[in-house]
């Protein structure tokens, strides 16, 4: 294993397999991918998937998930990276194989919550959980592109540096991958795309993968950045100042207040006690953040971020007023699990027109598979003089590989809103767009 200092990085101590039909675990260092054509599928086979449950040679997940595990994980996943370092963090790395969203969970607003996740009884349900939820959504929404979906979740120790435990995660990572640093071990290449926590770390890693001398090192990640605050002006956002900020690739914590009308406001996660200009008190910024999908009303409502269900059977009917009208007629659901399963069929039921995660926020990880895909193509002279552009003048190569990219976003979007749309005309409305969009998924993807 690839040492830091005095610290010890071990990189997959076990690999947990999931099966369709049971859980294996296989105690080794590495990662073992899965035939997917040799699932338990036979009624005759599961005595050997019950022995292999109850082996005392299995390393096993902790008793309180167990049942959830082998009933709810169901389908067949590539395999499991667990990467701990001790007295500072445990990920996991789901594989449904291939592009990786990575997230840090860790809100650095507040120092007691990682104390909180690594105590609660629920603990090891939320780790794996904060992990599976997210790569199931992935491999469904890979619909147009040769990968399946994965995701990784750092889950620091209390008092840890999220930076450190991202580094040394990596790092951990990059060991299986390099030749002949874990032998015995066939040759993988992950993809890591930003998520919560590590938006701004994206760089680095590919980098440091350069550094460490991995051939793959230009495709090894993806980037994006992260929003902190709640920007509202019911008179209408500045949009000039809205593509300013775009165009610098900065969060809406960077806009100009002085473009907001009187009832305008913006609040930063870090802000407390903060008056709006309703004369409304906002004790804390984060909080406000976490919930402000719930204050507002619009004909369309398009979720780009936040926590997964941020909007679930607890709090569904906020977005409902007294008298049962809906607070949108619209929602694309441009954020990965904002609103849980549940919560889509009841704001369905309301007659709301809704097109789920898996349907609406697909472009984003087709861009990142074309750039994984120049950055395994080019080599590195190539890279540097067709990629990149130091002058901040986009190459002509540049340019018209974007063009392409749109279209096939614009096509492929267009494609899959037809199939639903026809379906759910056909059928006069009886299934809902959530469950045409679920099936359509499972079908393109497993087929």
């Amino acid at each position: 294993m690839y040492s830091l200092g005095l610290s010890l990085a071990v990189a997959a101590g076990f690999v947990q397999i999931w099966r369709s039909n049971g859980l294996e675990c296989c105690n080794r260092v590495g990662y073992i991918p899965i035939n997917t054509d040799q699932r338990i599928q036979n009624e005759d086979h599961r005595p050997g998937s019950e022995e292999i449950r109850h082996s005392s040679k299995v390393v096993t997940l902790p008793p309180e998930i167990q049942l959830p595990a082998r009933e709810a994980y169901s389908i067949a996943l590539k395999g499991v990276f667990s990467c701990t370092a001790v007295a500072m963090l445990l990920s996991y790395l789901i594989r449904m194989p291939a592009y990786t969203d990575l997230r840090n969970v860790l809100d650095e607003t507040n120092p007691d919550h990682a104390e909180v996740l690594h105590q609660s009884k629920d603990a090891a349900v939320f780790r794996f959980d904060e992990n599976y939820n997210p790569a199931f959504t992935q491999s469904l929404k890979k619909k147009d592109i040769p990968e399946g979906g994965s995701k990784g979740t750092i889950l620091p120790s209390p008092g840890a540096s999220p930076r450190l435990c991202f580094e040394k995660y990596v790092d951990a990572i990059i060991d299986l991958l390099i030749p002949g640093h874990s032998p015995g071990i066939k040759l993988e290449i992950l993809f890591f795309g930003p998520d919560e926590g590590t938006a701004d770390l994206m760089d680095w890693a590919a980098l440091h993968a350069r550094d460490r001398g991995a051939t793959w090192w230009k495709s090894f990640t993806t980037g994006k950045s992260a929003a902190n605050g709640v920007l509202a002006d019911p008179a209408g956002i500045n949009r000039e100042e809205l593509v300013r900020l775009a165009k610098l690739r900065i969060p809406v914590g960077n806009f100009d207040v002085k473009k907001l009308s009187k009832d305008g406001y913006l609040v930063k996660v870090e802000d407390q006690d903060i008056k709006l200009p309703s004369g409304e008190v906002v004790a804390e910024g984060t909080d406000f953040r976490n919930s402000a999908h719930l204050r507002f009303k619009a004909d369309l409502f398009v979720p780009c971020g936040g926590r997964p269900e941020s909007v679930n059977l607890s709090n569904v009917a906020a977005l409902v007023d007294h008298d049962g009208k809906p607070h949108f007629k619209y929602v694309v659901e441009g954020a990965n699990l904002f609103f849980s399963q549940q919560a889509r069929l009841a704001l369905e039921k309301r007659k709301i027109v809704l097109y789920k995660d898996s349907s609406a926020n697909k472009g984003g990880v087709t861009c990142s598979s074309l750039d994984v895909l120049a950055g395994l193509s080019l080599d590195n002279k190539e890279f540097f003089e067709l990629m990149t552009f130091p002058s901040g003048t986009p190459t002509e190569f540049y340019a018209s590989y974007v063009k392409d990219i749109q279209a096939i976003l614009a096509a492929n979007a267009s494609a899959e809103f037809s199939c639903i749309h026809k379906e759910h005309m056909r059928l006069r409305g009886a299934k809902p767009r959530t469950v045409i969009s679920d099936e359509l998924g499972v079908k393109i993807t497993t087929t």
